[in-house]
């Protein structure tokens, strides 16, 4: 799948929506079995995505707000593969919620949760997420500075999981695929990942219910 919303793939509400729904087809598609996901930007070929979109929670109506945090709620629960550039904020989480994550190993590009940078407060799945990602303490010091990390520094900490020359990443990011697709049936593999998410949807359906 590749994301195409100029300027930088920011997430509002219209995007993520479409993201969704095409999510949705990809599910019911018995032929497909996974999903990789890029950008294709041609002014920004070296931006995965920017993250979510500022201007879809100022000014806005709280209905429009709480549409707009159930469709990212939505998006968080669906993905499964990626490959990315820069990542911050929302674009991170995107990240995050895949299986694999393949960086361009180039230092101009970076990721994180930088929330607290821009004066926002990431929302406690977001936390999670990266929580189980890459640990308590880790989570604790870039949320608190909005870290952004270099391709060498997210690949330390866990945040990604491989480096690739710029030129293969879409290359590995398929051979990965075909790796985690012997699994038989691939049954297992969802099963597990879905066990692994349920507590996080318990807490995200308690979190809405209030």
């Amino acid at each position: 799948m590749h994301m195409q919303s100029p300027p930088v793939n920011s997430l509002s509400l219209d995007f993520l929506t479409e993201l969704c729904i095409s999510l949705e087809k990809l599910e019911m598609d018995k032929g497909c079995r996974g999903l990789i996901i890029t950008s294709v930007l041609s002014n920004q070929p070296k931006v995965f995505s920017a993250g979510l979109d500022i201007l879809e929670m100022y000014g806005k109506s709280p209905e429009h707000c709480g549409e707009f945090w159930k469709v990212v709620q939505e998006m968080w629960l669906k993905f499964y593969g990626s490959n990315m550039g820069s990542s911050p904020a929302g674009g991170c989480l995107l990240s995050l919620t895949c299986d694999y994550r393949i960086m361009a190993d180039n230092p101009r590009y970076t990721i994180g949760l930088n929330e607290t940078q821009l004066g926002i407060v990431a929302p406690f799945w977001f936390k999670e997420t990266m929580v189980n990602t890459v640990g308590h303490r880790n989570t604790e010091v870039a949320l608190q500075l909005g870290l952004l990390y270099k391709p060498a520094e997210a690949l330390k900490i866990g945040l990604v999981d491989q480096l690739v020359p710029e030129d293969q990443v879409f290359t590995v990011a398929s051979q990965t695929m075909t790796k985690w697709l012997t699994i038989p049936g691939n049954v297992s593999v969802i099963t597990t990942k879905s066990t692994l998410n349920l507590l996080f949807s318990f807490q995200l359906w308690c979190f809405n219910l209030v």
